[in-house]
């Protein structure tokens, strides 16, 4: 009877040990997947970088004026494309309408960000890009023009870079990879 009891303490033991191993192991997989899923080499999604169409006739910056103690406001005023011109060998600016950035952002919106390929490749942004998207904002008051993003469009004319501004007002760049986007950004600015 005690080694009933003894062999019967075992096996609850071993049951219970099963369950909590079972229970950890569920757990570490988990974890490993969760943290595979939610932690990829993506950073950055383009709708996340770019600023939103819509926004645009709304859109307001603040902007503290050095020792003045004052703040300088802007407000939307344009959309500028700069682009490598083959036919007159230069550089050529257009502006965008609101309906032609649209097009170009609604292109670009789903993409994610890749590594800066700037190691692998450093002469895509190196000479000049193929070319740059302005969003210019403009303050009345002191007659000054603010850019607040600018796409550069690599010379590949497949990858492209979004200029990022963080809260102390320093920037950095999101990379980005999209067939053709130069051909998107040309035939949108010709609608």
């Amino acid at each position: 009877m005690i080694q009933e009891a003894s062999s019967a303490r075992k096996r609850e033991i071993y049951s219970l040990l099963c369950v909590f191993v079972t229970g950890l192991v569920c757990a570490i997989i988990l974890t490993a997947a969760l943290t595979y899923y939610y932690t990829t080499e993506v950073g950055y999604r383009a709708k996340n970088v770019l600023v939103e169409p819509a926004l645009l006739p709304k859109l307001r910056y603040t902007d503290p004026l050095e020792g003045k103690g004052e703040r300088a406001t802007y407000v939307f005023h344009k959309i500028i494309l700069t682009f490598m011109d083959p036919d007159k060998k230069g550089y050529r600016t257009v502006n965008l309408s609101q309906r032609q950035y649209e097009e170009v952002y609604t292109a670009l919106s789903g993409d994610y960000s890749v590594r800066s390929h700037l190691e692998e490749q450093p002469q895509l942004y190196a000479f000049g890009d193929q070319a740059i998207l302005s969003l210019i904002l403009w303050n009345k008051s002191t007659q000054g023009e603010y850019t607040l993003m600018r796409v550069e469009v690599a010379a590949d004319g497949e990858h492209y870079r979004v200029q990022i501004r963080d809260s102390k007002g320093e920037e950095t760049w999101a990379y980005f990879e999209h067939p053709q986007i130069m051909q998107t950004i040309l035939e949108a600015s010709r609608r």
